[in-house]
């Protein structure tokens, strides 16, 4: 699919389509990793997962009906209901989960998300693909920075191939002088651009830190050989001169409520972070883009005379994506 803009979906028949295609495209690209890795037990996401399946609600799908759709028969399916012992232990979504690594070890975080479409449970779909698509994404921002094989290859041939790849998506680069605060440079450029924010590479750096202090869950994250503690890592990226990484750029997201997007010189795919949704309240986000460069350096994009467009790798919230789907629009010429 070519790259449309803005103005062409709005105008054209084909927005519900082209919307649900992005997102389609997106999340087989990121969700084809194993369930039991992902979701692992006493894992964070497993967890999510069970607090939404576990509650019995009247006309709510729960962990029974996804057992069912997963070719699980009751009389296994039902020995995973805990809610009638006394002592607490794993709960049904816990136990569910437990088989599938051994009865279904082969099962796809996509095979997953079909299920609990077809049981109309979209929360935890989006729940699913938004704790993924976050730790592929750094896994993508690590793989940028470790990938060796172009390091023989002047850095202004790189700045070129940036150039090349941004401007076929409307974008320019904004340099900066890097001497290791390229990425808070990129992203104060990004907000006052996007929000009318003024930070200077010191100030974001200074409260990123102290929102990576406050959150130590993203520890998980962290290459533990080059950041033993948490601590190590917090005070390195306090730190004038310090290179930042995807941690601190997820970090970014969600303090700053704000999409992150890094587009590569390299021919990966677009990384998206994205925000706590629960913590926007129903905020409209702005996307910071940002440009990475062979060798750790990052640049700000921003729209060229040709505007900026909307990449088939865009991401849209899945219950969005049912909202629109059931809805009978009428689109005017």
């Amino acid at each position: 699919m070519a790259d449309i803009t803005v103005r062409e979906i709005i105008q054209g028949k084909l927005a519900i389509i082209s919307w649900h295609s992005f997102a389609v495209s997106n999340s087989e690209g990121t969700n084809s990793s194993l369930v039991s890795k992902e979701a692992a037990a006493d894992s964070e996401l497993l967890e999510a997962i069970g607090k939404c399946l576990n509650k019995n609600i009247r006309g709510v799908k729960n962990w029974r009906n996804l057992a069912y759709r997963l070719d699980i028969t009751s009389d296994v399916y039902n020995t995973f209901d805990t809610s009638k012992e006394v002592e607490q232990g794993p709960s049904p979504t816990e136990m569910l989960f437990k088989w599938l690594e051994r009865g279904k070890p082969k099962l796809t975080v996509k095979d997953l998300l079909n299920c609990l479409r077809e049981i109309k449970r979209f929360d935890v779909v989006e729940l699913v693909i938004k704790e993924v698509a976050d730790e592929q994404a750094l896994r993508n921002l690590q793989q940028l920075r470790h990938d060796t094989d172009q390091a023989k290859k002047d850095k202004n041939v790189l700045l070129a191939d940036l150039r090349k790849k941004a401007a076929g998506q409307g974008l320019k680069i904004i340099d900066n002088d890097g001497l290791g605060n390229c990425m808070f440079s990129a992203l104060s450029h990004q907000l006052k651009i996007k929000k009318r924010l003024e930070y200077s590479e010191m100030e974001l750096r200074t409260e990123l830190a102290r929102y990576l202090k406050a959150h130590s869950e993203l520890n998980d994250f962290v290459d533990q050989k080059e950041y033993p503690t948490w601590t190590d890592y917090v005070d390195k990226m306090a730190s004038n001169g310090h290179w930042g990484d995807g941690v601190t750029l997820l970090a970014a997201a969600r303090h700053l409520h704000c999409d992150v997007r890094v587009i590569s010189n390299r021919d990966y795919p677009d990384v998206f972070l994205k925000p706590d949704s629960s913590n926007c309240d129903g905020e409209e986000l702005v996307q910071l883009v940002l440009g990475h460069i062979f060798e750790d350096h990052f640049v700000s994009l921003e729209p060229g005379r040709r505007g900026f467009l909307v990449t088939r790798a865009a991401v849209v919230p899945e219950a969005f994506i049912q909202q629109l789907l059931e809805i009978d629009l009428e689109i005017i010429p």
